[in-house]
Protein backbone atom coordinates (compact mmCIF):
# COMPACT_ATOMS: atom_id res chain seq x y z
CA UNK A 1 0.00 0.00 0.00
CA UNK A 2 1.35 2.79 -0.96
CA UNK A 3 1.60 6.24 1.20
CA UNK A 4 0.75 10.09 0.13
CA UNK A 5 3.68 12.41 0.27
CA UNK A 6 3.26 13.65 3.91
CA UNK A 7 4.67 17.82 3.28
CA UNK A 8 1.82 18.55 5.88
CA UNK A 9 3.24 16.55 8.64
CA UNK A 10 6.57 18.30 8.51
CA UNK A 11 6.70 21.83 10.19
CA UNK A 12 7.10 24.77 6.72
CA UNK A 13 10.47 25.98 5.74
CA UNK A 14 10.75 29.33 4.60
CA UNK A 15 12.75 30.05 0.89
CA UNK A 16 15.69 31.50 0.73
CA UNK A 17 17.49 33.54 -2.33
CA UNK A 18 19.94 32.24 -4.22
CA UNK A 19 23.29 32.45 -2.16
CA UNK A 20 22.22 33.14 0.65
CA UNK A 21 22.14 30.89 3.85
CA UNK A 22 18.91 29.64 4.82
CA UNK A 23 17.50 30.23 8.32
CA UNK A 24 18.29 28.26 11.12
CA UNK A 25 15.15 25.72 11.85
CA UNK A 26 13.84 26.66 15.25
CA UNK A 27 14.00 23.60 17.74
CA UNK A 28 11.22 20.62 17.38
CA UNK A 29 9.22 20.86 20.37
CA UNK A 30 9.03 16.72 21.37
CA UNK A 31 5.30 17.09 23.36
CA UNK A 32 3.48 18.77 20.53
CA UNK A 33 5.84 18.00 17.13
CA UNK A 34 5.71 14.79 15.17
CA UNK A 35 8.99 13.29 14.30
CA UNK A 36 9.72 12.97 10.60
CA UNK A 37 8.65 10.19 9.02
CA UNK A 38 10.48 7.08 9.99
CA UNK A 39 12.50 9.11 12.29
CA UNK A 40 13.05 7.27 16.29
CA UNK A 41 11.95 10.56 18.74
CA UNK A 42 13.85 10.86 22.33
CA UNK A 43 11.29 8.33 23.85
CA UNK A 44 12.27 5.62 21.93
CA UNK A 45 9.13 5.45 19.41
CA UNK A 46 9.49 5.22 16.07
CA UNK A 47 7.26 7.75 14.00
CA UNK A 48 4.43 6.18 11.72
CA UNK A 49 5.60 6.57 7.99
CA UNK A 50 1.98 7.07 7.05
CA UNK A 51 -0.70 9.78 8.90
CA UNK A 52 -3.52 7.66 10.87
CA UNK A 53 -5.63 9.20 8.57
CA UNK A 54 -5.02 7.40 5.23
CA UNK A 55 -3.72 4.30 7.01
CA UNK A 56 -6.72 3.85 9.48
CA UNK A 57 -9.33 4.45 6.65
CA UNK A 58 -8.31 2.02 4.21
CA UNK A 59 -8.29 -0.72 6.99
CA UNK A 60 -11.38 0.07 8.44
CA UNK A 61 -12.77 -0.34 4.87
CA UNK A 62 -10.81 -3.92 4.60
CA UNK A 63 -8.56 -2.52 2.17
CA UNK A 64 -4.75 -3.63 1.52
CA UNK A 65 -3.42 -6.93 2.18
CA UNK A 66 -5.18 -10.18 3.33
CA UNK A 67 -2.63 -11.42 5.98
CA UNK A 68 -3.43 -8.16 7.74
CA UNK A 69 -7.00 -9.26 8.47
CA UNK A 70 -5.13 -10.48 12.15
CA UNK A 71 -4.98 -7.34 13.27
CA UNK A 72 -8.60 -6.53 13.08
CA UNK A 73 -8.83 -10.16 15.27
CA UNK A 74 -9.22 -9.04 18.93
CA UNK A 75 -6.40 -10.30 21.58
CA UNK A 76 -7.86 -12.63 23.70
CA UNK A 77 -5.92 -13.08 27.55
CA UNK A 78 -4.00 -15.75 28.20
CA UNK A 79 -4.91 -17.10 31.67
CA UNK A 80 -2.08 -19.11 33.63
CA UNK A 81 -3.72 -22.64 33.98
CA UNK A 82 -3.38 -26.39 34.56
CA UNK A 83 -4.05 -29.20 32.00
CA UNK A 84 -4.89 -32.32 33.55
CA UNK A 85 -3.72 -34.89 31.09
CA UNK A 86 -3.75 -38.73 30.83
CA UNK A 87 -1.46 -40.76 28.29
CA UNK A 88 -0.01 -43.91 27.04
CA UNK A 89 3.51 -43.29 26.07
CA UNK A 90 3.69 -45.77 23.95
CA UNK A 91 5.36 -44.73 20.44
CA UNK A 92 6.84 -41.54 22.51
CA UNK A 93 9.95 -40.80 22.66
CA UNK A 94 9.03 -38.75 26.56
CA UNK A 95 6.86 -36.63 28.19
CA UNK A 96 8.47 -33.07 27.41
CA UNK A 97 9.01 -31.82 24.13
CA UNK A 98 11.86 -31.62 22.16
CA UNK A 99 13.05 -27.58 21.08
CA UNK A 100 16.41 -28.83 19.20
CA UNK A 101 14.66 -31.97 17.65
CA UNK A 102 11.56 -30.96 16.55
CA UNK A 103 10.57 -34.35 15.02
CA UNK A 104 11.22 -36.39 17.95
CA UNK A 105 7.37 -37.21 19.04
CA UNK A 106 6.85 -36.50 22.56
CA UNK A 107 3.68 -36.19 24.13
CA UNK A 108 3.81 -32.56 24.65
CA UNK A 109 4.55 -31.60 21.07
CA UNK A 110 1.51 -33.38 20.63
CA UNK A 111 -0.81 -31.70 23.33
CA UNK A 112 0.87 -28.13 22.55
CA UNK A 113 -0.08 -28.76 18.86
CA UNK A 114 -3.61 -29.33 19.42
CA UNK A 115 -4.14 -26.49 21.65
CA UNK A 116 -2.94 -24.17 18.64
CA UNK A 117 -5.43 -25.78 16.70
CA UNK A 118 -8.25 -25.42 19.35
CA UNK A 119 -6.94 -21.74 19.49
CA UNK A 120 -5.88 -21.72 23.30
CA UNK A 121 -2.51 -20.66 22.24
CA UNK A 122 -2.37 -17.70 19.56
CA UNK A 123 -1.02 -18.07 16.49
CA UNK A 124 1.95 -15.65 17.34
CA UNK A 125 2.83 -17.86 20.34
CA UNK A 126 2.27 -21.27 18.06
CA UNK A 127 6.37 -21.41 17.17
CA UNK A 128 7.66 -22.19 20.78
CA UNK A 129 6.56 -23.67 24.16
CA UNK A 130 8.22 -21.37 26.05
CA UNK A 131 6.24 -18.59 24.82
CA UNK A 132 3.45 -19.94 27.24
CA UNK A 133 5.76 -20.42 29.94
CA UNK A 134 4.89 -24.45 29.32
CA UNK A 135 6.13 -26.97 32.18
CA UNK A 136 5.04 -30.13 33.98
CA UNK A 137 4.46 -31.43 37.54
CA UNK A 138 6.60 -35.11 36.38
CA UNK A 139 8.92 -35.36 33.17
CA UNK A 140 8.39 -38.84 31.83
CA UNK A 141 10.73 -41.02 30.41
CA UNK A 142 10.29 -43.07 26.85
CA UNK A 143 7.32 -45.46 26.86
CA UNK A 144 6.37 -44.52 29.94
CA UNK A 145 2.68 -44.01 30.60
CA UNK A 146 0.75 -41.43 32.98
CA UNK A 147 -2.97 -41.63 34.01
CA UNK A 148 -2.72 -38.48 35.54
CA UNK A 149 -0.04 -35.55 34.79
CA UNK A 150 0.08 -31.93 34.88
CA UNK A 151 1.21 -29.49 32.24
CA UNK A 152 1.02 -25.94 33.32
CA UNK A 153 0.94 -22.83 30.84
CA UNK A 154 -0.54 -19.44 29.59
CA UNK A 155 -3.28 -20.08 27.79
CA UNK A 156 -6.62 -18.92 26.41
CA UNK A 157 -8.85 -20.45 28.16
CA UNK A 158 -12.14 -18.61 27.26
CA UNK A 159 -12.92 -18.74 23.80
CA UNK A 160 -16.15 -16.61 23.13
CA UNK A 161 -16.84 -18.81 20.10
CA UNK A 162 -16.94 -22.23 21.96
CA UNK A 163 -18.75 -20.72 24.73
CA UNK A 164 -21.57 -19.76 22.03
CA UNK A 165 -21.54 -22.92 20.41
CA UNK A 166 -22.14 -24.25 23.94
CA UNK A 167 -18.68 -26.64 23.88
CA UNK A 168 -16.28 -27.49 26.57
CA UNK A 169 -12.54 -26.28 25.64
CA UNK A 170 -11.48 -30.03 27.10
CA UNK A 171 -13.82 -31.90 24.16
CA UNK A 172 -12.47 -28.99 21.65
CA UNK A 173 -9.00 -29.95 22.76
CA UNK A 174 -9.38 -33.86 22.83
CA UNK A 175 -10.79 -33.41 19.20
CA UNK A 176 -7.35 -32.55 17.87
CA UNK A 177 -5.61 -35.53 20.13
CA UNK A 178 -4.64 -39.19 19.51
CA UNK A 179 -7.21 -41.39 21.26
CA UNK A 180 -4.02 -42.24 23.84
CA UNK A 181 -3.67 -38.70 24.90
CA UNK A 182 -6.92 -37.44 26.90
CA UNK A 183 -7.12 -34.05 28.49
CA UNK A 184 -9.48 -34.18 31.96
CA UNK A 185 -9.61 -31.07 32.63
CA UNK A 186 -8.41 -27.62 32.42
CA UNK A 187 -7.67 -25.17 35.56
CA UNK A 188 -7.45 -21.33 35.90
CA UNK A 189 -4.25 -21.69 38.74
CA UNK A 190 -2.57 -18.57 40.66
CA UNK A 191 0.51 -16.87 38.63
CA UNK A 192 2.90 -18.33 40.97
CA UNK A 193 1.51 -22.42 40.65
CA UNK A 194 4.61 -24.59 40.28
CA UNK A 195 5.52 -27.75 41.77
CA UNK A 196 4.09 -30.23 43.23
CA UNK A 197 3.86 -32.08 47.02
CA UNK A 198 4.13 -35.53 46.26
CA UNK A 199 3.78 -37.98 43.19
CA UNK A 200 1.81 -41.70 42.46
CA UNK A 201 4.04 -43.97 40.49
CA UNK A 202 2.48 -47.55 39.51
CA UNK A 203 4.01 -50.73 38.56
CA UNK A 204 2.65 -53.30 37.05
CA UNK A 205 4.43 -56.56 36.09
CA UNK A 206 3.01 -60.32 36.38
CA UNK A 207 3.03 -62.38 38.99
CA UNK A 208 5.17 -65.36 37.73
CA UNK A 209 8.27 -62.51 38.22
CA UNK A 210 7.59 -64.17 41.94
CA UNK A 211 8.45 -67.11 40.66
CA UNK A 212 12.18 -68.77 42.58
CA UNK A 213 15.02 -68.52 40.32
CA UNK A 214 15.02 -72.06 38.46
CA UNK A 215 17.80 -74.00 40.17
CA UNK A 216 19.78 -75.12 37.18
CA UNK A 217 20.03 -71.16 36.37
CA UNK A 218 23.21 -69.38 37.47
CA UNK A 219 21.43 -67.33 40.18
CA UNK A 220 19.45 -70.72 41.29
CA UNK A 221 22.72 -72.19 41.90
CA UNK A 222 24.65 -69.79 43.46
CA UNK A 223 21.54 -69.59 46.19
CA UNK A 224 21.30 -73.34 46.62
CA UNK A 225 25.37 -73.26 47.02
CA UNK A 226 24.88 -70.79 50.17
CA UNK A 227 21.52 -72.86 51.54
CA UNK A 228 22.61 -75.24 54.25
CA UNK A 229 20.71 -77.90 52.68
CA UNK A 230 20.60 -79.59 48.69
CA UNK A 231 18.02 -81.10 47.37
CA UNK A 232 19.40 -84.07 44.80
CA UNK A 233 16.55 -83.78 42.73
CA UNK A 234 17.60 -80.46 41.26
CA UNK A 235 17.34 -80.70 37.78
CA UNK A 236 20.02 -79.89 35.67
CA UNK A 237 18.33 -78.15 32.98
CA UNK A 238 16.45 -75.55 32.58
CA UNK A 239 13.00 -75.91 30.74
CA UNK A 240 12.28 -74.92 27.24
CA UNK A 241 10.81 -71.02 26.20
CA UNK A 242 7.73 -73.08 25.41
CA UNK A 243 7.57 -75.28 28.55
CA UNK A 244 8.49 -71.71 30.76
CA UNK A 245 5.48 -69.90 28.96
CA UNK A 246 3.55 -72.57 29.83
CA UNK A 247 4.12 -72.37 33.53
CA UNK A 248 4.01 -68.33 33.71
CA UNK A 249 0.55 -68.48 32.54
CA UNK A 250 -0.51 -71.19 34.98
CA UNK A 251 1.63 -69.43 38.06
CA UNK A 252 -0.82 -67.78 40.85
CA UNK A 253 0.77 -65.91 43.29
CA UNK A 254 0.06 -66.93 46.52
CA UNK A 255 -1.00 -65.38 49.86
CA UNK A 256 2.37 -65.94 51.71
CA UNK A 257 4.37 -64.40 48.60
CA UNK A 258 2.26 -61.68 48.39
CA UNK A 259 2.67 -60.73 52.13
CA UNK A 260 6.91 -61.59 51.51
CA UNK A 261 6.55 -58.72 48.72
CA UNK A 262 4.70 -56.42 51.27
CA UNK A 263 7.30 -57.10 53.85
CA UNK A 264 10.06 -56.19 51.47
CA UNK A 265 8.60 -53.19 49.99
CA UNK A 266 7.28 -51.48 53.56
CA UNK A 267 11.76 -51.10 54.75
CA UNK A 268 11.64 -48.68 51.92
CA UNK A 269 8.96 -46.29 53.40
CA UNK A 270 10.57 -42.73 55.39
CA UNK A 271 13.60 -41.01 54.46
CA UNK A 272 16.49 -42.62 53.45
CA UNK A 273 19.71 -42.31 50.83
CA UNK A 274 18.59 -43.88 47.77
CA UNK A 275 22.03 -43.56 46.07
CA UNK A 276 22.29 -47.13 44.85
CA UNK A 277 18.48 -46.04 43.32
CA UNK A 278 19.47 -43.77 40.98
CA UNK A 279 22.78 -43.20 38.64
CA UNK A 280 25.34 -40.63 38.69
CA UNK A 281 24.78 -39.79 42.59
CA UNK A 282 27.71 -40.55 45.34
CA UNK A 283 26.32 -41.64 48.79
CA UNK A 284 27.74 -37.96 49.83
CA UNK A 285 25.05 -36.07 47.30
CA UNK A 286 22.54 -34.94 50.46
CA UNK A 287 19.88 -35.01 46.92
CA UNK A 288 20.23 -39.04 46.99
CA UNK A 289 17.80 -38.39 50.47
CA UNK A 290 14.20 -38.75 49.58
CA UNK A 291 11.15 -39.16 51.18
CA UNK A 292 8.91 -42.18 50.55
CA UNK A 293 5.07 -41.57 51.94
CA UNK A 294 3.56 -44.68 51.68
CA UNK A 295 4.46 -48.48 48.98
CA UNK A 296 1.95 -51.17 48.86
CA UNK A 297 1.29 -54.44 46.70
CA UNK A 298 -2.67 -54.78 45.61
CA UNK A 299 -4.52 -57.70 44.57
CA UNK A 300 -3.23 -59.53 41.82
CA UNK A 301 -5.47 -59.53 38.75
CA UNK A 302 -5.50 -61.78 35.81
CA UNK A 303 -6.10 -60.01 32.58
CA UNK A 304 -5.38 -61.97 29.56
CA UNK A 305 -2.91 -65.06 29.60
CA UNK A 306 -1.01 -63.74 33.32
CA UNK A 307 -2.29 -62.84 36.62
CA UNK A 308 -0.64 -59.27 37.41
CA UNK A 309 0.52 -57.46 40.23
CA UNK A 310 -0.35 -53.83 41.13
CA UNK A 311 2.52 -52.07 43.01
CA UNK A 312 1.88 -47.96 44.44
CA UNK A 313 4.69 -46.25 45.39
CA UNK A 314 3.67 -42.38 47.25
CA UNK A 315 6.92 -40.35 47.57
CA UNK A 316 7.50 -37.03 47.87
CA UNK A 317 10.23 -37.03 45.01
CA UNK A 318 11.63 -39.50 43.08
CA UNK A 319 15.39 -39.68 41.43
CA UNK A 320 15.93 -41.17 37.54
CA UNK A 321 15.24 -44.76 37.16
CA UNK A 322 14.28 -44.90 41.20
CA UNK A 323 10.93 -46.72 40.57
CA UNK A 324 12.08 -49.22 38.39
CA UNK A 325 15.28 -50.05 40.53
CA UNK A 326 13.40 -49.94 43.80
CA UNK A 327 10.45 -52.50 42.44
CA UNK A 328 13.17 -54.41 41.47
CA UNK A 329 14.98 -54.81 43.89
CA UNK A 330 11.66 -55.95 45.63
CA UNK A 331 11.05 -58.37 43.18
CA UNK A 332 14.82 -60.31 43.66
CA UNK A 333 14.40 -59.61 47.20
CA UNK A 334 11.03 -61.59 47.50
CA UNK A 335 11.96 -64.07 45.57
CA UNK A 336 15.06 -65.49 46.90
CA UNK A 337 15.40 -66.72 50.28
CA UNK A 338 16.91 -63.00 51.54
CA UNK A 339 15.30 -61.20 54.00
CA UNK A 340 13.93 -57.80 54.18
CA UNK A 341 16.59 -56.74 56.64
CA UNK A 342 18.96 -56.44 53.42
CA UNK A 343 16.95 -53.13 51.96
CA UNK A 344 18.47 -50.99 55.34
CA UNK A 345 21.70 -52.06 53.95
CA UNK A 346 21.31 -51.02 50.75
CA UNK A 347 21.30 -47.23 52.20
CA UNK A 348 24.82 -47.03 53.00
CA UNK A 349 27.70 -46.16 51.61
CA UNK A 350 28.14 -49.54 49.62
CA UNK A 351 27.89 -49.05 46.23
CA UNK A 352 25.91 -51.91 44.70
CA UNK A 353 24.37 -53.17 41.20
CA UNK A 354 20.39 -52.89 41.34
CA UNK A 355 18.92 -53.90 38.04
CA UNK A 356 16.47 -51.72 36.20
CA UNK A 357 12.71 -53.11 35.83
CA UNK A 358 11.41 -52.87 32.24
CA UNK A 359 10.37 -49.36 31.50
CA UNK A 360 7.03 -51.52 29.87
CA UNK A 361 5.65 -51.30 33.72
CA UNK A 362 6.22 -47.91 35.07
CA UNK A 363 3.06 -45.62 35.33
CA UNK A 364 2.47 -42.16 36.98
CA UNK A 365 -0.65 -42.55 38.59
CA UNK A 366 -0.59 -38.57 39.27
CA UNK A 367 1.23 -35.83 41.29
CA UNK A 368 -0.43 -34.64 44.02
CA UNK A 369 -0.88 -30.54 45.34
CA UNK A 370 -1.73 -30.50 48.99
CA UNK A 371 0.12 -27.92 49.62
CA UNK A 372 -1.19 -25.37 46.41
CA UNK A 373 -4.92 -27.13 47.65
CA UNK A 374 -4.31 -25.57 51.50
CA UNK A 375 -3.85 -22.15 50.26
CA UNK A 376 -6.70 -21.98 47.35
CA UNK A 377 -8.83 -22.86 49.74
CA UNK A 378 -7.41 -20.71 52.09
CA UNK A 379 -7.74 -17.69 49.95
CA UNK A 380 -11.17 -18.81 48.40
CA UNK A 381 -12.61 -18.46 52.00
CA UNK A 382 -11.50 -14.97 52.43
CA UNK A 383 -12.37 -14.08 49.37
CA UNK A 384 -16.12 -15.52 50.23
CA UNK A 385 -15.79 -13.81 53.91
CA UNK A 386 -15.50 -10.52 51.64
CA UNK A 387 -18.13 -10.94 49.44
CA UNK A 388 -20.56 -11.84 52.80
CA UNK A 389 -19.05 -8.94 54.70
CA UNK A 390 -19.53 -6.06 52.19
CA UNK A 391 -21.87 -7.44 49.33
CA UNK A 392 -22.16 -3.81 47.98
CA UNK A 393 -18.93 -3.44 47.85
CA UNK A 394 -18.45 -6.07 45.38
CA UNK A 395 -19.80 -5.23 41.65
CA UNK A 396 -19.17 -8.36 39.59
CA UNK A 397 -18.96 -6.84 36.33
CA UNK A 398 -16.63 -4.13 37.52
CA UNK A 399 -14.05 -6.56 39.36
CA UNK A 400 -13.77 -8.49 36.53
CA UNK A 401 -11.82 -6.15 33.87
CA UNK A 402 -9.66 -5.45 36.75
CA UNK A 403 -9.00 -9.03 37.30
CA UNK A 404 -8.66 -10.27 33.94
CA UNK A 405 -7.13 -6.66 32.63
CA UNK A 406 -7.81 -3.60 32.23
CA UNK A 407 -10.43 -3.08 29.18
CA UNK A 408 -10.78 -6.97 28.80
CA UNK A 409 -14.10 -8.46 29.08
CA UNK A 410 -15.38 -10.08 32.07
CA UNK A 411 -15.22 -14.23 32.35
CA UNK A 412 -17.93 -16.42 31.25
CA UNK A 413 -16.03 -19.15 33.68
CA UNK A 414 -18.66 -20.09 36.24
CA UNK A 415 -15.36 -20.91 38.34
CA UNK A 416 -13.74 -17.47 38.04
CA UNK A 417 -16.44 -15.62 40.98
CA UNK A 418 -14.46 -12.50 41.57
CA UNK A 419 -13.92 -11.11 44.85
CA UNK A 420 -12.65 -7.49 46.82
CA UNK A 421 -9.45 -6.20 44.11
CA UNK A 422 -10.44 -8.75 41.40
CA UNK A 423 -9.20 -12.12 43.00
CA UNK A 424 -11.47 -14.94 41.90
CA UNK A 425 -12.19 -18.18 43.58
CA UNK A 426 -10.11 -21.04 42.12
CA UNK A 427 -11.27 -24.82 41.52
CA UNK A 428 -8.09 -27.20 43.53
CA UNK A 429 -5.67 -29.49 41.52
CA UNK A 430 -7.90 -32.68 41.60
CA UNK A 431 -8.14 -35.72 39.72
CA UNK A 432 -10.99 -37.43 41.65
CA UNK A 433 -13.76 -36.21 39.97
CA UNK A 434 -12.21 -38.24 37.24
CA UNK A 435 -11.64 -41.10 38.26
CA UNK A 436 -14.04 -43.14 36.68
CA UNK A 437 -13.00 -41.87 33.20
CA UNK A 438 -9.43 -42.37 34.23
CA UNK A 439 -9.62 -45.99 35.26
CA UNK A 440 -11.44 -46.75 31.85
CA UNK A 441 -8.84 -45.34 29.70
CA UNK A 442 -5.83 -46.84 31.96
CA UNK A 443 -7.90 -50.24 30.90
CA UNK A 444 -8.58 -49.67 27.45
CA UNK A 445 -5.31 -47.67 26.47
CA UNK A 446 -1.90 -48.38 29.27
CA UNK A 447 -2.66 -51.63 30.05
CA UNK A 448 -4.02 -53.18 26.88
CA UNK A 449 -0.58 -51.82 25.23
CA UNK A 450 1.26 -53.25 28.53
CA UNK A 451 -0.15 -56.68 28.03
CA UNK A 452 0.27 -56.51 23.87
CA UNK A 453 3.75 -55.53 24.47
CA UNK A 454 4.53 -58.82 26.96
CA UNK A 455 2.70 -61.08 24.95
CA UNK A 456 4.84 -59.87 21.44
CA UNK A 457 8.00 -59.23 22.78
CA UNK A 458 8.34 -61.11 26.13
CA UNK A 459 9.89 -58.29 27.87
CA UNK A 460 9.15 -59.22 31.88
CA UNK A 461 10.18 -63.09 30.85
CA UNK A 462 13.37 -62.50 29.09
CA UNK A 463 14.91 -59.55 32.05
CA UNK A 464 13.88 -62.14 34.66
CA UNK A 465 16.03 -64.75 32.61
CA UNK A 466 18.61 -62.49 31.86
CA UNK A 467 19.48 -61.98 36.01
CA UNK A 468 18.82 -65.86 36.79
CA UNK A 469 21.38 -66.46 34.05
CA UNK A 470 23.81 -63.61 34.63
CA UNK A 471 27.20 -65.21 35.97
CA UNK A 472 28.83 -62.33 37.24
CA UNK A 473 29.09 -61.28 41.26
CA UNK A 474 26.53 -58.31 41.63
CA UNK A 475 23.97 -60.40 43.01
CA UNK A 476 25.85 -61.77 45.73
CA UNK A 477 23.77 -59.77 48.51
CA UNK A 478 21.08 -61.98 47.78
CA UNK A 479 21.89 -64.22 50.91
CA UNK A 480 20.52 -65.78 53.60
CA UNK A 481 21.97 -63.51 56.12
CA UNK A 482 20.72 -60.62 54.30
CA UNK A 483 24.54 -58.62 53.93
CA UNK A 484 26.55 -56.97 51.42
CA UNK A 485 29.68 -58.86 50.76
CA UNK A 486 32.83 -57.35 48.61
CA UNK A 487 31.99 -59.20 46.07
CA UNK A 488 28.78 -57.14 45.32
CA UNK A 489 30.15 -53.83 45.96
CA UNK A 490 31.24 -51.94 42.65
CA UNK A 491 34.78 -50.69 42.31
CA UNK A 492 35.50 -47.04 41.96
CA UNK A 493 35.74 -45.99 37.92
CA UNK A 494 34.18 -49.17 36.95
CA UNK A 495 30.77 -49.67 34.91
CA UNK A 496 27.62 -51.74 35.70
CA UNK A 497 28.68 -55.08 34.68
CA UNK A 498 25.25 -56.35 34.47
CA UNK A 499 24.04 -53.42 32.14
CA UNK A 500 27.02 -53.86 29.92
CA UNK A 501 25.78 -57.75 29.35
CA UNK A 502 22.14 -58.01 29.40
CA UNK A 503 20.35 -54.69 30.24
CA UNK A 504 18.04 -53.28 27.45
CA UNK A 505 18.77 -49.97 27.96
CA UNK A 506 22.29 -47.66 28.04
CA UNK A 507 23.01 -46.20 31.26
CA UNK A 508 22.20 -42.26 30.24
CA UNK A 509 24.92 -39.64 29.77
CA UNK A 510 23.05 -36.85 29.49
CA UNK A 511 24.01 -33.71 31.46
CA UNK A 512 23.31 -33.34 34.95
CA UNK A 513 20.54 -30.47 34.86
CA UNK A 514 18.55 -33.00 32.39
CA UNK A 515 18.42 -36.22 34.10
CA UNK A 516 17.56 -34.38 37.14
CA UNK A 517 14.36 -33.62 35.41
CA UNK A 518 13.21 -37.06 34.53
CA UNK A 519 12.25 -39.69 37.40
CA UNK A 520 11.33 -43.48 37.48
Amino acid sequence: MDAAPESSSLPAQSSAPSGTSKPKRGKRNAKSDPPAPGKVDRRGKRARGRETADWTSKRDKGEGNEDEGDDKKERLPKRKCAVLVGFCGTGYSGMQFQATQKDTKTIEGDLFDALVKAGAVSSDNSDDPTKVSLGRAARTDAGVHAAGNIVSLKLINEIPELHSAGISLVDHVNSFLPPQIRVWQILRTTNNFNTCDSRIYEYLFPSYILMPPHPASQLGARLARSSATSDPDTPTSEPSIEELDELHKKFRATPDQLARFQEVLKQFEGTHNFHNYTVGRPFSDKAAARYMIKLEVREPRVEGDFEWVSVQFHGQSFMLHQVRKMIGMVMLVARTSTPATLIPETFGPSRIHIPRAPALGLLLEQPRFSSYNTKTEQSNAQIQKQQSEAPAAIDIDEAQPEAEGAGKKPSTNVNDVAGIGGATIKEPIDFEPHRETIEVFKRDHIYAAMRAEEASNHVFSQWITSVDRYAGSDFDYLNAEGTIPASAVMKKGKGDTFAEAVEDEPQTSMPRTKMDELEG
